[in-house]
């Protein structure tokens, strides 16, 4: 339990519940992503370069982001997080993040994805740190908790 800046008291969600709820949105992402690169596809090649990064950034990273971004930002939950019952939450107040905060979050999420290592650091400080927090959570100020 964790006393939010508002004095509420809510049970955190832990790096089990976290860990399944992205693999979760992963399994459901990436069975849609191949439809939708089949049908908007087409329309893109003429926008692209020979680089496959380009590719692979517009049709995967940017659908996810606004995947991501998108759900934490009006309904606190992504499809996994709603299996696991879990959701993102400002520390402050208790209440949805909001546009700012999840995009901050899913930068800050990004990054330490592009730097591995530092990935793997932040999902063990999950473990070091009272509130249960990545560093992406500290960034953005927010808990993932029971919902």
């Amino acid at each position: 339990m964790v006393k939010l800046g508002s004095g509420e008291e809510i049970e955190l969600g832990n790096l089990g519940n976290r860990l399944v709820a992205k693999i979760i949105d992963y399994f459901i992402f990436f069975l849609i992503i191949p439809l939708v690169a089949g049908f908007f596809l087409p329309f893109l090649l003429p926008f692209l370069s020979d680089s496959s990064d380009n590719v692979i950034f517009i049709i995967v990273l940017i659908p996810y982001g606004l995947y991501d971004v998108g759900m934490i930002a009006t309904k606190g939950q992504t499809l996994g997080k709603m299996v696991m019952r879990i959701k993102v939450i400002r520390a402050d107040n208790g209440v949805t993040p909001g546009w700012g905060k999840s995009f901050l979050r899913w930068i800050v999420y990004l990054i330490l994805i592009v730097i591995s290592i530092l990935f793997l650091l932040s999902c063990i400080s999950i473990i070091a740190d009272r509130l249960n927090r990545a560093w992406h959570d500290r960034a953005a100020k927010t808990l993932v908790v029971r919902a």
